[in-house]
């Protein structure tokens, strides 16, 4: 991964101590908590409300222009750009898949780990990530999960053990392809999604 290209992440976002907590071998997730705003997800919703944003996002001025051609307002592109510059410091990477999307049935079901190096999600409406603490979680059973509610062997201690991210707040997880993490990664699955229970979730990963 090469150096970031891009402008520093805003302020607010506590780049430095997000960075010492991945840096942790025994951390696989980051989470930033965010009260909920009603007006950030109407802003993200109203730029994806025909066609999902699917870009291989660069330097710091294709940004703004893929954003805006995509009918961002300033204030959605003030959201998603902050959030592109942190994951490019804390990756130190200078390219990223981005995808923004209203998602309406359930991506991935079963208990699994990313090969990829970092990802950022966050669920703007919809239930957010689920995930296991590592001790709730039985890697010798990854790949072998049903797909009914509670009958994924992963899942040592059972439903009531799976955690989730709560809804607008920013997800970091870590997948294998972080440096010195192989064999490890955040065990982690999508939540129920449907028509009526639909989610809006941006994602960005290193464009590997």
């Amino acid at each position: 991964m090469t150096a970031a290209a891009i402008a520093p992440p805003p302020a607010d976002l506590p780049t430095d101590a997000l960075r010492r907590r991945l840096d942790d071998p025994a951390t696989q997730l980051a989470v930033i908590e965010r009260a909920p705003d009603g007006r950030r997800d109407e802003h993200i919703a109203a730029m994806v409300a025909n066609t999902p944003f699917r870009r291989l996002v660069g330097p710091s001025d294709a940004i703004e222009r893929g954003l805006r051609r995509h009918g961002a307002d300033t204030e959605a592109l003030t959201e998603i750009a902050g959030l592109l510059q942190l994951f490019s410091t804390l990756a130190a990477c200078r390219e990223m898949d981005v995808l923004i999307e209203w998602q309406t049935r359930r991506q991935c079901p079963l208990f699994h780990v990313d090969a990829h190096p970092l990802r950022l999600l966050c669920a703007y409406l919809g239930p957010g990530l689920e995930y296991l603490d590592e001790a709730d979680a039985d890697r010798d059973a990854l790949g072998r999960g049903g797909r009914a509610p509670g009958r994924d062997p992963v899942c040592r201690g059972g439903p009531q053990t799976v955690r989730r991210v709560a809804h607008q707040a920013v997800a970091l997880f870590k997948g294998t392809g972080w440096p010195g993490n192989a064999g490890r990664g955040l065990v982690h699955r999508s939540p129920p999604t449907s028509p009526r229970c639909p989610r809006l979730v941006l994602r960005i990963d290193v464009r590997q």
